[in-house]
């Protein structure tokens, strides 16, 4: 009966004095009443945390995101242009190595046409290293039209250079080749070799 007295005298009770005039016995009995989301204290308790895990959180996003951009001083992004003068003004082995640069993909976009263009020009100048890339691209059809006589060819002028890999290479392709084409094939090489070995060439 007690306790029903005094539920009802709580709910006809100004508010804010309710809780305060209850007996000791009834408030510890009661809930404790629930944070007010829009009170101060605990926007405030919200916002320091959300500020520490924002603290603790943006620095590892910045700092992922900034090892994922090249550094304007990494060569790797600009190796092409350490060869690229050279190789314009005819220098092979710089043909050969932008070509080796657009081969693989390194410091470049890999481009199997720019490779080969750049392997052509080293080759026709005696380059054996680019002679053999060359036979390489011509017996995959990278960058080129496939031709295993012209393959062969490339193959077996490295080869009389002294590329060893080139040795192989060009055995593995003769096996490809019927007789008329292998004739062919070493009539073009032997062609080729003259034809830059005259004099004034």
């Amino acid at each position: 009966m007690f306790l029903l007295g005094a539920l009802v005298w709580i709910e006809f009770a100004p508010s804010g004095s309710a809780e305060k005039d209850l007996p000791q016995q009834l408030q510890t009995a009661l809930p404790s009443p629930l944070p007010d989301s829009k009170s101060s204290s605990t926007k405030l308790a919200v916002a320091e945390t959300t500020g520490f895990e924002r603290k603790n959180a943006l620095p590892t996003i910045q700092n992922e995101s900034a090892s994922a951009l090249p550094k304007p001083d990494d060569n790797r992004f600009y190796t092409t242009t350490l060869f690229l003068d050279k190789a314009k003004q005819g220098n092979a082995d710089a043909q050969y190595q932008l070509g080796l640069l657009y081969l693989t993909g390194k410091g470049t976009l890999q481009d199997f046409s720019e490779a080969s263009k750049w392997f052509i020009l080293a080759a026709e100048q005696h380059h054996p290293l680019a002679q053999y890339e060359l036979g390489l691209l011509y017996q995959f059809g990278q960058g080129v039209e496939m031709d295993n006589e012209k393959s062969y060819m490339w193959f077996n002028l490295a080869a009389a250079a002294g590329v060893e890999q080139a040795i192989g290479a060009r055995d593995k392709t003769m096996r490809s080749l019927s007789r008329n084409q292998l004739a062919s094939a070493q009539k073009a090489a032997r062609e080729w070799l003259n034809s830059k070995n005259k004099p004034g060439k």
